[in-house]
């Protein structure tokens, strides 16, 4: 959630200088990128040992557990569409909200693609913006 809320204050900056943006989409945009990662990680236990010593300890991590394999983006934004409307420049913002780093754009198509959602929606370029500095800049 604190990560969600982040991105959406960053997207809310660095697109001030857009014309027509509404702000009921940066909020869209923002706090529904990564709804795909619900019920994704899942609780589990495993042993440790403990360096120096000869004894293990159970340690919790998350592990994935992927319900739905449909893929990031497209898959955040086919959840969204079960509950709200998206409009096409709120569902390609979330498509490609990973950028560079969605094995799709990797791709020749899928990178044509991706450079045409950024030229055609300023806000998705933005959008794969905040969410990268409030991940590797932010740590959140």
């Amino acid at each position: 959630l604190i990560h969600s809320l982040s991105v959406y204050k960053y997207l809310r900056n660095f697109t001030k200088t857009l014309d027509n943006m509404q702000e009921d989409s940066l909020v869209i945009m923002g706090l529904l990128h990564d709804i795909c990662k619900v019920n994704f990680f899942k609780k589990a236990i495993r042993n440790v040992k403990i360096s120096g010593e000869r004894r293990w300890e159970e340690h919790e991590y998350y592990t994935i557990e992927d319900q739905f394999p449909m893929g990031h983006g497209e898959k955040s934004v086919y959840l969204a569409m079960r509950f709200i409307s998206l409009t096409d420049e709120e569902a390609i913002s979330i498509r490609w909200h990973m950028g560079g780093y969605d094995d799709a754009a990797r791709a020749y198509a899928g990178g044509r693609a991706q450079s045409n959602a950024f030229s055609t929606y300023p806000t998705a370029a933005a959008l794969n913006i905040a969410d990268m500095y409030v991940t590797h800049i932010l740590g959140q």
